[in-house]
């Protein structure tokens, strides 16, 4: 598994994904998971 980082915008640095996107949206969704906000 290797993380997906943003290199631009306003969400730069901060890891997007880990590499399996549908799994980690319905992981979220199912509340399974969580997400980093701590750069906002």
């Amino acid at each position: 598994m290797s993380a997906v980082y943003l290199d631009e915008g306003l969400d730069k640095g901060a890891i997007w994904h880990f590499g399996q996107v549908a799994q980690e949206g319905r992981a979220l969704a199912k509340g399974q998971a969580w997400a980093d906000l701590s750069h906002r």
